[in-house]
């Protein structure tokens, strides 16, 4: 399943950390993201926590 985390915090980006190593999770999403985020997940930085309808 494809998974998308929306903020740029540091409990984000341990979820979207967590979420990265699980089996059952394909490809990590996050919005909008940080830099220490684009190792482990997809970050769209462009996309503001408010405008994340119709991802």
């Amino acid at each position: 399943m494809n998974v998308l985390v929306i903020g740029a915090g540091g409990r984000e980006h341990a979820l979207a950390y967590k979420l990265n190593q699980s089996n059952l999770v394909k490809q990590v999403f996050v919005i909008p993201g940080n830099e220490a985020m684009t190792p482990i997940a997809e970050v769209h930085t462009e996309i503001s926590e408010s405008d994340h309808q119709g991802y």
